[in-house]
């Protein structure tokens, strides 16, 4: 499981003032950088198969008023169609590299800031590798998603809608 939970990309922070700055450069730099890592883990270990959960925040903003899905105003670094581009690029470029390794199946997770925008990228992704028969996309309009691996069953929410104590009983429903 490769996972980059919360990369809220598109958002813009000015160091001086949050302790550290950040915007869509910087974002795209930690996400590759952490998918590259992970990966390189990979050369030790016999890999049959990749699970990448996508979103949970992986865009900081759901509206063309740089608000989240609520409402919540948000500092954005650039415009927003230019931010869900680059996303684009960059999700499909890193599901591109986990394909290369092994099989990859991945997961759409909408986070409490971009249920929309991340549900349009999902299936933008469902277009774009819809031909790579190594890649399989969940873009399901559920919240939760799991998947079971040999005698293990991982479940999948962002958390916004979910209480953490009440989710081993949400999951075996």
């Amino acid at each position: 499981e490769l996972d980059v939970p919360d990369l809220h990309f598109g958002k813009l922070a000015w160091g001086e003032e949050t302790g550290m700055d950040y915007d869509i450069k910087i974002a795209r730099t930690m996400a590759l950088t952490a998918i590259d890592r992970l990966l390189q883990f990979m050369q030790y270990h016999e890999v049959n198969q990749i699970l990448l959960p996508w979103g949970n925040d992986f865009y900081n903003v759901d509206t063309e008023a740089e608000t989240t899905t609520k409402g919540t105003p948000q500092q954005e670094d650039t415009r927003w169609k230019k931010t869900f581009r680059e996303g684009r690029i960059l999700t499909q470029q890193i599901i591109d590299l986990c394909s290369q390794y092994a099989p990859t199946d991945v997961v759409f997770i909408p986070g409490n800031h971009d249920k929309q925008r991340l549900y349009f990228l999902g299936e933008c992704m469902v277009a774009a590798f819809s031909k790579n028969p190594n890649v399989t996309i969940d873009n399901g309009p559920r919240t939760r998603k799991y998947r079971q691996y040999k005698n293990v069953l991982l479940g999948f929410c962002h958390g916004s809608d979910e209480k953490a104590e009440k989710l081993p009983t949400i999951m075996s429903m």
